[in-house]
């Protein structure tokens, strides 16, 4: 199962990046009365749209951010859906990846920071 708790407990720990400039260009804006984030992605010139959770998602995966911590905000909002919140963090890490969207961040082994770098 692609959403379900065995795929989070593998990968709650992980961080991801959204891709950038110049080939990604991201856009925040109202459609049909609610926020979205508009993604579009220059090498394959395709366009997507982020609503609801997904766009708290996108907006969280910035290299720092475990999926557990992303997970947690958004549970805080709702605690009695944490259920369906696992599911939609799932799906739209999954998403996100298939669309070469995000990269994983990992830990630097520079022994200097406790940063990440992209790969």
């Amino acid at each position: 199962m692609l959403d379900g708790p065995d795929v989070y407990l593998k990968i709650k720990d992980l961080r991801y990046v959204r891709r950038t400039m110049p080939e990604v260009i991201t856009r925040s804006e109202s459609d049909e009365g609610q926020e979205c984030t508009f993604v579009y992605d220059d090498l394959q010139k395709k366009l997507y749209k982020f609503k609801g959770n997904a766009r708290t998602i996108w907006d969280m995966l910035d290299g720092e951010s475990t999926i557990e911590m992303i997970t947690e905000k958004l549970a805080e909002a709702a605690p009695d859906e944490r259920i369906v919140i696992v599911k939609d963090v799932c799906k739209t890490i999954a998403s996100a990846g298939r669309k070469g969207l995000i990269k994983a961040a990992v830990r630097k082994n520079d022994g200097l920071s406790g940063g990440f770098e992209v790969r």
